[in-house]
């Protein structure tokens, strides 16, 4: 019973994978192939993490790359 107790004190909304994408999802935001997402996790240049058994990109380093790498001139 305090197990159950515990899960309802969390609020509903918030799911620890919503700060995380798929591979594929990454890959069609980035508009490349789903390798060369993986490649840029081997590559340290955004952070992936394996969870429910697929591995997932982190909005926020997404961000963050897409900032550093396609950064404009026009400032």
């Amino acid at each position: 019973m305090a197990m159950n107790a515990r899960a309802n004190d969390m609020p509903k909304d918030s799911d620890p994978l919503d700060d995380y994408m798929l591979v594929s999802e990454a890959a069609k935001r980035l508009r490349v192939s789903e390798e060369t997402v993986r490649r840029l996790g081997r590559e340290g240049k955004v952070t992936m993490v394996k969870a429910l058994a697929r591995l997932r990109v982190s909005k926020a380093s997404l961000d963050a790359f897409i900032k550093r790498e396609f950064k404009t001139d026009q400032q």
